[in-house]
């Protein structure tokens, strides 16, 4: 029960109340579960009151002080709270729906499953609050300051961040679905497994924030800054990326199928295994990025910057277009090796490029480090030979300046390149050991000459590409 006394005081008016309040320092109101509905209560100095199971719905508390005051479980349903300083509140389990919190002090208030559904936080300060659960949906936290709080697995969803600070928040596996991020800074955030469905992430900045396993998908991020982030296996499934700035990003394994990363930047990005198919990369720069085993099916990459990237196992299609692409060299295994052209001192011309690789769409390069056995590669091309068709041929053989050994095989329309390249690894080694066991070369001529007669077949010439 609250105490009689201090309720009576308060009832007498803020004026009055304020004024005991200040000869009475020490004097901690016990107010719990006093009826305050609808009262007019701003500017009032409750600092470290007990307003615990208080009834305050409806209440006008704008301005008041509220510093380390006891709201646990009260009801403030329709409460107006803007202005009002909440610094170390205690708010467990209160129903904050449709509350009215705007520019309100909320720092260091543990609101954890708080049901804030629909409220005002306008320019709030909740830094660094403690959110974890709680249901914010359709929440107003425009301008919000939201630096370093807890928000793990919070509902956001159809909330408005626009230009919210939210750097090095904990967003791990929140819903942010339909959420408007744009213009807010999420940098180093960790939005770990978070799901921003259609999300309008736009001119925001998520520099080295934690996007693992995000649900990007239809999300807006044009002109987003997404340097260094960590995309890894993200979902963002025609994503609108139009002029992000993605690098130096981690995009390992991610879906972009038909995303829009038109003037994005991608440059040193890893992109290892994702899939780009039907996405639009016109005018991107993808200088020095890992490109190796992206899935490119009928990507475009019109007028895309391809400098320095990294292609080796990718899998591009006929209707890839590369027309227009700014390539001077690029590489075909990871560690700067197997460089195109092979001369350091030439690059590509403008345009030579997508005519040299739409040459080699249906072609795949063996490499043997120091030299090849020739009667091992024989039975190893024998069993590709069986795993792939008779459409598999001998396209060109290199013996290069540094020792290695190249073989291109030509492979039939969208067969998997990687696949094949692994294979062949594979049956390379067990061919190897077989021949080691058996302490013989006896086959190596003969499989010399017949490599070389299936190359004659097929109009291929020895000495390889050497562009």
């Amino acid at each position: 029960m609250a105490n009689s006394t201090h309720l009576a005081i308060l009832k007498q008016g803020q004026e009055t109340w304020n004024h005991w309040r200040e000869e009475n320092p020490r004097e901690h109101p016990d107010l719990y579960g006093a009826d305050l509905s609808n009262a007019d209560l701003k500017q009032a100095n409750l600092s470290w009151a007990n307003l615990s199971n208080a009834n305050l719905s409806g209440t006008d508390l704008s301005g008041a002080d509220l510093k380390g005051t006891n709201l646990n479980e009260a009801n403030l349903r329709g409460a107006n709270l803007s202005g009002a300083n909440l610094k170390g509140a205690s708010l467990r389990r209160p129903d904050l729906k449709g509350v009215n919190l705007s520019q309100t002090d909320l720092s260091w208030v543990d609101l954890s499953g708080a049901d804030l559904r629909g409220a005002n936080l306008y320019q709030t300060i909740l830094k660094p609050a403690s959110l974890p659960m709680a249901n914010l949906k359709g929440a107003n936290l425009k301008e919000a300051n939201l630096h370093k709080a807890d928000l793990r697995g919070a509902d956001l969803s159809r909330v408005n961040l626009h230009n919210c600070d939210l750097g090095e928040a904990n967003l791990n596996r929140a819903e942010l679905n339909d959420a408007d991020l744009s213009h807010a800074d999420l940098s180093h955030v960790d939005l770990n497994g978070a799901g921003l469905f259609k999300a309008n992430l736009s001119d925001a900045n998520l520099t080295q924030a934690n996007l693992f396993r995000a649900n990007l998908n239809q999300a807006n991020l044009s002109g987003a800054n997404l340097n260094e982030a960590d995309l890894t296996r993200a979902d963002l499934n025609q994503a609108n990326l139009n002029r992000a700035n993605l690098n130096g990003a981690n995009l390992l394994r991610a879906d972009l199928i038909q995303a829009d990363l038109s003037q994005a930047d991608l440059s040193q990005a890893n992109l290892h295994g994702t899939n780009l198919s039907l996405s639009n990369l016109t005018q991107a720069n993808l200088s020095q990025a890992d490109l190796s085993s992206a899935q490119v099916m009928a990507t475009n990459f019109l007028e895309a910057v391809l400098t320095g990237a990294c292609l080796e196992g990718w899998n591009p299609s006929p209707n890839t277009n590369l027309e227009g692409t700014i390539c001077e060299y690029v590489y075909f295994q990871h560690g700067r090796r197997e460089r195109r052209p092979r001369n350091r001192s030439q690059t590509f011309d403008r345009g030579e490029f997508a005519v040299f690789f739409q040459k080699n769409f249906n072609t795949v390069d063996l490499i043997f480090p120091a030299g090849i056995r020739w009667a091992a590669f024989a039975l190893c091309f024998q069993q590709l030979q069986v795993a792939v068709g008779s459409e598999l041929s001998i396209h060109a053989i290199e013996d290069k300046e540094d020792g290695d050994f190249s073989i291109r095989l030509s492979l039939p329309a969208r067969m998997d390149k990687a696949q094949v390249q692994r294979f062949a690894a594979q049956e390379y080694e067990i061919a190897l050991q077989a021949l080691e066991q058996q302490g013989t070369e006896s086959r190596t001529s003969t499989s010399l000459l017949e490599i070389i007669e299936t190359m004659a077949k097929t109009a291929a010439l020895v000495g390889g590409n050497r562009g």
